[in-house]
């Protein structure tokens, strides 16, 4: 299945179904990064349905904005403010280095043909100890071959998988879990159970979710000054020469 545009991403959302996981993705957004004070965040694909959440929680607002994928199209958001969405090559997002403090990809990581790059692009704008969202499609769980959602198109991922590839861009992982339990389906009394039904399969099918959701952080490490690491060397020598007592 092809790349899903913007009018059928946003459409999606607004369904009966889409309000249940855009509530439920909220939820792990606000719980993971509800501790910000006036930071930059930037979400990546169509991440606008979690983003509003960050702005309400926390300390000073925070500075938000959308990049766009121009394949998949942009939108004018938020609807009843200043636009603060831009069209964008996900690969290339013209921001200087070290920008922005968090960044949240969703309905984006997926779709790139070149997913290392978009990871290395992810991580020179961030500030040094900035962290990244990342929601895919698990494709351990039942989401990414039932139902009509987004979360059939793509390339589905392993937890295993993602996390070498974040291993390999240099990132850091702090938290990794799959979420969306229930099947995909908006028949009423699913939809109307939908938190018991969550609940209940998350204990029981807990690395079959239909998203993966990992959460990392971008971490540099200060060199070890010379005259510190050759007097560590000099003293781990001796060690190895002194006589036994």
């Amino acid at each position: 299945m092809k790349r899903p545009d913007v009018i059928q991403l946003r459409q999606f959302y607004s369904s009966a179904l889409g309000r249940k996981v855009k509530q439920r993705l909220r939820q792990i957004v606000s719980e993971t990064w509800g501790e910000h004070d006036d930071e930059t965040i930037i979400g990546i694909g169509y991440a606008t349905p979690l983003l509003r959440v960050l702005e309400r929680v926390g300390g000073k607002p925070a500075s938000l904005a959308a990049a766009m994928p121009a394949r998949q199209g942009a939108i004018y958001w938020p609807v009843h403010a200043d636009n603060r969405s831009f069209l964008a090559d996900e690969l290339s997002l013209q921001l200087g280095d070290n920008p922005v403090h968090r960044v949240l990809v969703l309905h984006a990581f997926e779709h790139c043909k070149e997913p290392e790059k978009l990871l290395d692009e992810c991580y020179r704008i961030l500030v040094p100890g900035g962290r990244m969202m990342l929601i895919v499609p698990n494709r351990r769980g039942l989401w990414q071959s039932m139902g009509d959602t987004p979360y059939t198109t793509g390339t589905p991922y392993r937890i295993s998988q993602l996390k070498h590839l974040m291993g390999e861009a240099e990132f850091t992982i702090r938290e990794s879990r799959s979420m969306l339990f229930t099947l995909p389906f908006s028949h009423p009394l699913l939809l109307r159970s939908w938190e018991i039904w969550e609940r209940l399969f998350g204990l029981i099918l807990w690395g079959m979710g239909g998203v993966v959701v990992l959460e990392v952080e971008k971490q540099i490490y200060a060199a070890i000054p010379d005259p510190v690491l050759k007097k560590a060397q000099q003293q781990a020598w001796v060690g190895e020469v002194a006589p036994a007592g």
